[in-house]
């Protein structure tokens, strides 16, 4: 088994990962011409679970969903507030 199949089988087999499917295909295709199709999946998902925060590194993905009312970090804000506990 490779490497990757072996990581996807282990995320697959944690309670607390939940894979979930968008169901707005069209603000999907539109937001896929001005960043990654998986930063476009992201953004559509939180604005469909109304979620409070996304987790959003790359700066084209960040304006992107800044203009959509998404509240966002990056790994550092995390660790950040890791490290405040």
């Amino acid at each position: 088994m490779a490497f990757l199949d072996f990581q996807e089988e282990k995320l697959k087999s944690e309670k607390w990962i939940v894979a979930e499917k968008i169901s707005n295909q069209v603000l999907l295709d539109e937001l896929s011409t001005r960043v990654d199709l998986g930063e476009a999946e992201a953004m559509v998902l939180a604005i469909e679970l109304q979620a409070d925060l996304l987790l959003i590194d790359e700066q084209a993905g960040r304006k992107v969903a800044e203009e959509l009312g998404l509240t966002i970090t990056g790994v550092l804000g995390i660790l950040l507030v890791q490290d405040k506990k």
